[in-house]
């Protein structure tokens, strides 16, 4: 095809976007016959607009997403899909934000906009109920039941909620120490660790050193904490153990309403539940034995971006 004497190549990409609350995961797909090939991917800072103020965040994904295109040459008129999977769309007006955000700067291309957790759930299946548990700096649980209709828990942020995330853990162990200096107590193993990785050299010092500190940066914490109660840091594993029992809590209603439980499917998503074999052990460990959780099959998730893309060609495709 040609304009003006100068040839123009066919929309032929996609990118899907996970915006975590922790990190934003993008990929560029080639678009074929065959379906979506992925061609590049990069990771960015998190993009839960409800937490960091949405101006900010929507100008670092776009500078992500052109740095992306740039470095395989492709031009913003080449994408002919767009989809956003972010933290916090879950709400009518951080999503109705993205969705004029999108179409304001992607005006050519087909667009998804929805909330992480939708590109963790399922797509409905006949005759079987489907829940997804999500946890990262966040946590949410949701599931699809026989009908397609949609139910959730949890996913109510730092403020309210989100017991049993990363973001709680960093918070629950930072505590930790403040409720053993209280008791003159010695710092235990872990409490000397995050003094150390937090360079606070005066614990008293602490509140101002954390209040600089991103809601990303506390959720980093868990993974210390995980360390040390895989090493058998007493007040370590209490608190891994709390955040399960959190974790399986939300799942709790939403058992009520498996009418057919010998075909649950419960997806893990989130990085605590995908990336460490540690802490999902501990999950699965502390499920109730009774139905629906004795013959529930178990699904790990890790293609995000690929399901944001594929539901905005979908979109174009209708």
């Amino acid at each position: 095809m040609n304009r003006g004497g100068e040839k123009v190549r066919p929309k032929s990409f996609a990118i899907g976007v996970e915006g975590g609350g922790s990190k934003t995961e993008i990929s560029l797909f080639k678009i074929s016959s065959r379906g979506l090939t992925e061609i590049a991917k990069a990771r960015g800072e998190g993009c839960n607009a409800t937490i960091e103020g949405f101006e900010k965040r929507s100008q670092l994904l776009m500078r992500d997403i052109q740095a992306l295109c740039r470095s395989q040459k492709v031009e913003a008129v080449e994408l002919s899909a767009v989809g956003l999977g972010m933290a916090g769309a879950g709400r009518s007006s951080m999503m109705n934000a993205w969705k004029s955000w999108s179409k304001a700067n992607f005006r050519e291309a087909s667009l998804w906009v929805g909330s992480d957790f939708e590109l963790a759930l399922p797509d409905p299946v006949r005759d079987r109920h489907q829940m997804v548990l999500i946890a990262g700096t966040g946590a949410i649980a949701a599931m699809r039941d026989s009908n397609g209709v949609v139910h959730r828990v949890g996913g109510w942020g730092p403020l309210l909620g989100d017991e049993g995330s990363g973001y709680w853990i960093g918070i629950e162990s930072l505590k930790g120490v403040c409720r053993s200096l209280d008791r003159d107590e010695e710092m235990t193993a872990l409490g000397k660790a995050l003094q150390e990785v937090l360079r606070i050299d005066d614990w008293f010092e602490a509140p101002a050193i954390l209040k600089a500190k991103s809601r990303a940066e506390i959720a980093a914490l868990a993974e210390l904490t995980l360390r040390h109660a895989i090493s058998g840091d007493t007040d370590a594993k209490a608190i891994i153990r709390q955040a399960v029992v959190h974790l399986i809590g939300l799942l709790l209603p939403l058992e009520t309403l498996v009418t057919q439980p010998r075909v649950l499917t419960l997806r893990l998503a989130g990085s605590l539940l995908t990336k460490s074999e540690f802490f999902r052990g501990q999950f699965k460990e502390n499920l109730p034995m009774a139905e629906p959780w004795q013959h529930a099959d178990f699904e790990l998730f890790g293609h995000a971006t690929e399901i944001a893309a594929q539901k905005a060609v979908a979109v174009g495709s209708v």
